[in-house]
């Protein structure tokens, strides 16, 4: 009886600590991310950007519509934040605001390559975008390149093969996560550039310096999940649910192959100097999360504290501070805003 008790206490004691439900939004309908800074929280459920106290989660402003004029935002919204200013990135665009009163101020016209994904880094931007090979101009490439400020490309620092070729097959564990592998997952971290590679299969992170030099290369060998016909039946489950045809379409063509395992990381996150990374593989159905510092040493490994929405996604999420903050869908369809303790 004493055990139960203590068994209980714990519980109720892991859900205060780690569980907390901050506030309830009912403007949100479908959020698809976040961003915090500056006392604020920023919600994009595109073309709107909503924007919340982090003190009382009172509405302050909501912005944005869909179009290619002055304050209208094309395919998507991804915000960058200077001292002073708020930068609104669609796919056509830089819109710039005012960081006190959210006032409009300008926009620049920026390459249609930008929408793979773009980072601040001082006087220079990170991005990520496509180009033809270098031996076989049919081939597709996804990239990571130094700018300036001008939009004028500095240097290409990392390369690797598309994973879609036209007229190749499509690795079949790709298709619910197509969105993220649009572009790299990369980071910039002080004057460091943290790059992903080869799609994660590898489990390798590649550390550049801020003139595009190749100064590290961060591995740990992770166990691989195998992948079984339960977790083909989940993909084709998987676009059931979302109401797409990709899989069925490219599996009456023929154009999909079974690999023999999933990627070794599934979640990756670079801020706050630390890497956090979960592998597919998971310990008595449980997630791991792995945190280790910018120079590769781990420091610990945890049950990870995201929910998961299914085998290949997890709710909106973000880590900042040594915390996990998560918006997630109540049974009363309401979006909740949750943060946990990871460290």
């Amino acid at each position: 009886m004493k055990k139960a008790i203590i068994l209980i206490f714990s519980i109720l004691l892991t859900t205060v600590l780690f569980a907390e439900r901050l506030a309830v939004f009912d403007q949100l309908i479908k959020p698809s991310s976040f961003v915090m800074d500056g006392g604020q929280l920023f919600i994009i459920e595109f073309p709107h950007i909503y924007v919340y106290s982090l003190t009382d989660f009172t509405l302050i402003k909501t912005f944005g519509r869909q179009g290619e004029g002055p304050q209208e935002f094309l395919r998507f919204a991804r915000l960058h934040f200077l001292p002073d200013t708020i930068i609104v990135h669609s796919e056509t665009r830089f819109s710039y605001y005012s960081r006190k009163d959210f006032k409009y101020l300008k926009e620049e016209r920026v390459p249609i390559q930008f929408d793979r994904g773009v980072r601040l880094m001082g006087d220079q931007l990170v991005v990520s975008h496509t180009v033809p090979g270098k031996e076989k101009h049919e081939q597709v490439d996804l990239t990571v390149n130094i700018y300036d400020w001008s939009f004028k490309k500095v240097k290409e620092i990392y390369r690797q093969k598309y994973y879609f070729q036209s007229k190749q097959d499509i690795n079949v564990i790709y298709l619910p996560t197509l969105q993220q592998r649009l572009g790299i997952r990369f980071a910039v971290q002080g004057e460091r550039i943290f790059i992903e590679g080869e799609d994660g299969e590898t489990g390798n992170i590649y550390v550049y310096n801020k003139k595009g030099e190749k100064v590290n290369t961060i591995h740990h060998d992770f166990d691989k999940l195998k992948v079984t016909d339960e977790h083909i039946r989940a993909v084709a489950e998987w676009h059931k649910l979302n109401k797409t045809r990709v899989y069925d379409i490219l599996k009456q063509r023929g154009n999909l192959y079974r690999p023999p395992y999933f990627p070794a990381i599934r979640y990756l996150s670079i801020t706050d100097n630390r890497i956090y990374i979960i592998p597919y593989m998971k310990e008595e159905g449980k997630n791991r999360l792995f945190i280790f510092t910018l120079e590769g040493k781990l420091l610990k490994e945890i049950d990870a504290p995201f929910e998961e929405e299914d085998l290949f996604t997890f709710h909106p999420g973000t880590i900042a501070d040594g915390k996990f903050y998560e918006l997630k869908e109540n049974e009363d369809e309401k979006w909740e805003f949750h943060v946990r303790e990871i460290e």
